[in-house]
């Protein structure tokens, strides 16, 4: 999971200001149509993304191929707009304290 925050971070970094379509970023951020094309451009299942009103919630699940991850992330990230952009974790925590 770490590898995943650290991706995250580092798209986060760059300050795009374009969507992969190279049009302006709608300000509300994608629709699930959007999202939709990006998972099929990247390959991944529909369920990976998803809209819940003003969230994009990425879900990769654990076994995720990290270059699929990177993918998605560097497409949703620019076109997310005002949208808050959320990562579901998938890393267990350790029993030791």
């Amino acid at each position: 999971m770490s590898v995943v925050l650290a991706i995250a971070l580092q798209v986060a970094a760059q300050a795009p200001s374009r969507n992969p379509a190279g049009t302006q970023a709608n300000a509300s951020g994608p629709t699930q149509a959007d999202l939709d094309g990006v998972t099929d451009t990247c390959g991944v299942p529909h369920r990976w993304l998803t809209r819940k009103k003003r969230e994009i919630v990425f879900d990769a699940g654990r076994n995720a191929d990290f270059t699929k991850i990177q993918c998605v992330i560097a497409k949703v990230y620019p076109m997310s707009g005002k949208a808050r952009f959320v990562f579901i974790g998938n890393e267990q925590l350790s029993e030791k304290k």
